[in-house]
């Protein structure tokens, strides 16, 4: 999956959202299992926790910058790309304004 996508790629952030969005692009399908568990940490302090949201925001925003026009130029059924168009640009401030509103 990973090769198919276009190999990992390291001109964003978050490069896992983006190797997940290229592959859904590439017609790989997902499911979510519950019953799988992966350990995270949470920063300690309150400034850790507010570079790791800003790198979050950077990372998606590039990916969106990047995949954005793939996506909606995509073969995808219109559900599916206003799935990806709304997990993928939750940090466009100007467009959080606007759904906000």
């Amino acid at each position: 999956m990973i090769d198919d996508a276009g190999g990992w790629q390291h001109d964003t952030l978050t490069e896992d959202s983006d190797l997940s969005y290229r592959a859904q692009l590439k017609g790989w399908k997902f499911v979510y299992l519950p019953s799988i568990e992966c350990p995270s940490e949470l920063p300690v302090e309150t400034y850790g926790f507010q570079v790791q949201q800003s790198r979050w925001a950077k990372g998606l925003t590039q990916v969106a910058m990047k995949l954005l026009p793939k996506i909606l130029k995509s073969d995808l059924p219109w559900r599916s790309k206003l799935k990806l168009f709304s997990s993928n640009s939750q940090y466009f401030y100007p467009l959080m304004i606007v759904v906000s509103a």
